[in-house]
């Protein structure tokens, strides 16, 4: 019933937040059929749904463009909407960050050579787009590639002191923040089973690390940390963690999936008075307190695909699996001890991910995770050439490549803006 709006809205949280925008798709569309033609107000409201999932999510203009004109017949009055319409039909707002991303993905595929991101530079530069205009400069910049007006609009807007964000990182935001290897269904199911998980995999070896460093007390810690710490879990949606230091850890910050996870961080960046050096090593380590992250850093690929197959196998009980160590086994025994609706879900999650990926590597999901946590730290930041020395790769190593790409894509520029970070001229 789409007079249900709220049942409407907690059904769409839950598609969005699992990543599944074709199913929630199909329920816009079944909607659409049982309230027929002559619904005005009720048929808008899908319509104009249906229009926000083809433009944010699905990245589907023309998909977008026919659901609004739905939406606007059904509403003539809504000028917000008209406007939307008008948008898209010329091209406007859309086109300056499709333009970017085509010269990246040039880029990307000879990424010694810097012309296209000159020429981004350059059209934004013509576009009146100063942030799309600074990203580029930066990354100009931070390859030692920059001619004297590039060192100048860098220079001119690099960030002195740390911005706070006007709003927290929500699951829209985390869409546009995963890399695109980050599979949101693979890190939900993982959330849902991390305390299976961690009770027949305790953390023992996580446990001997932190009992081997120091806990720094709150009132220890410098007012730049403690403030940046703030800051950071904020913008995150995390609680903030406890700190520990070990002085041969150097700069280094990386979280400790215990039962509470605390960061363990050396003696060089505990001591860091750089709010902008900091915002990137404390949102990147902490990006892994958010669901289900935690205990995928500390556990082996073995135990992510026992956890994975465990479900499988009770989904497809005549599967044959091969498990010579019994860990399935251990796993799908302790899933069945959980209630009838966990089961349920952690079966539903596993049924979409053999659909939408057959052919999952976990061990390189794992790895695609860190270059998630590697654009936390440069949207907390601000700061692309910061980002890249703190990441510690070779300009052309693929991490730095990824990292130096994803600033100059889209997906960033509109964080930014969303977020309230992005240069205001």
């Amino acid at each position: 019933d789409p007079k249900r709006s709220q049942a409407l809205a907690a059904i769409e949280a839950l598609y969005l937040a699992r990543g599944e925008h074709r199913e929630l798709d199909r329920l816009y569309r079944r909607l659409l059929f049982h309230i027929g033609k002559h619904a005005n107000s009720e048929g808008a409201i899908i319509w104009r749904r249906m229009g926000d999932l083809h433009k944010h999510y699905l990245r589907n203009s023309d998909q977008a463009l026919l659901a609004y004109e739905e939406a606007y017949k059904r509403n003539p009055d809504d000028e917000e909407l008209q406007a939307i319409i008008n948008e898209l039909r010329t091209g406007g707002g859309g086109s300056l960050f499709e333009e970017c991303d085509a010269l990246v993905s040039h880029w990307r595929e000879a990424p010694s050579v810097w012309d296209p991101i000159r020429s981004v530079y350059a059209n934004a530069e013509s576009g009146n787009q100063f942030d799309a205009s600074f990203l580029a400069a930066s990354a100009l910049v931070a390859s030692n590639q920059a001619t004297a007006e590039h060192q100048g609009a860098f220079g001119r807007f690099r960030p002195r002191f740390l911005l706070r964000a006007q709003k927290r990182i929500g699951s829209k935001q985390w869409e546009e923040l995963l890399h695109e290897g980050d599979f949101a269904l693979v890190g939900a199911l993982y959330a849902h089973l991390s305390d299976t998980i961690a009770e027949q995999y305790p953390a023992v070896e996580t446990q001997e690390e932190v009992a081997q460093a120091d806990e720094v007390p709150d009132a220890s810690l410098s007012p730049q940390f403690r403030a940046t710490r703030t800051c950071v879990a904020n913008i995150l949606g995390v609680s903030e963690p406890a700190i520990y230091s070990r002085a041969d850890y150097g700069h280094s910050i990386h979280v400790a999936p215990l039962g509470t996870p605390v960061l363990l961080a050396g003696y060089d960046a505990v001591t860091c008075t750089d709010k902008i050096e900091l915002a990137y090593r404390l949102a990147r380590a902490m990006s892994y307190l958010r669901p289900g992250r935690a205990i995928v850093s500390r556990c082996p690929s073995r135990v992510l695909k026992n956890a994975m197959m465990a479900c499988y196998t009770l989904v497809a009980p005549n599967a044959v699996v091969p498990d010579p160590e019994g860990g399935i086994a251990e796993l799908r025994a302790a899933i069945q001890k959980l209630d009838e609706t966990s089961q349920y879900q952690a079966l539903e999650l596993v049924a979409h991910i053999s659909h939408e990926h057959p052919t999952l590597n976990l061990s390189q999901w794992t790895r695609d995770l860190a270059r998630t946590a590697d654009r936390c730290g440069l949207l907390v930041c601000g700061d692309l050439p910061l980002s890249l020395r703190c990441l510690g790769e070779p300009i052309h190593s693929k991490a730095a490549i990824e990292l130096l790409g994803f600033g100059l894509s889209s997906h960033h520029l509109r964080l930014r803006s969303n977020m309230g970070l992005s240069i205001e001229v």
